[in-house]
């Protein structure tokens, strides 16, 4: 459903890029790492559709749900899927 991550990382990059030239001094920056068991098929619909309309939500469960009930059942264990998100944490001071 979705493609594949790119290679490197070019959001945190992209951070870095403006970061230089913000004026902002004293950066700490810090990568969070969080592993999470995404519990069922309707829970990845949930997230896939997170702040989105109502409309968006029920054209992705009629287009695209029994793709994520066939790749969830495909690749979930007893706690559901695995996904692991990165988060970047900035902290500065301005100068």
């Amino acid at each position: 459903m979705f493609a594949l991550p790119s290679a490197g990382t070019p959001i945190l990059d992209k951070i870095q890029e403006r970061l230089e030239t913000s004026g902002l001094t004293v950066i700490e920056l810090s990568v969070l790492k969080e592993t999470i068991s995404i519990p069922s098929p309707d829970d990845v619909l949930e997230m896939i559709c997170f702040g989105q309309s109502d409309g968006f939500k029920q054209y992705t469960r009629e287009a695209g749900y029994q793709r994520i009930v066939s790749q969830f059942e495909k690749h979930a264990s007893a706690q559901g899927i695995k996904t692991t998100a990165f988060y970047y944490f900035i902290k500065a001071k301005a100068s």
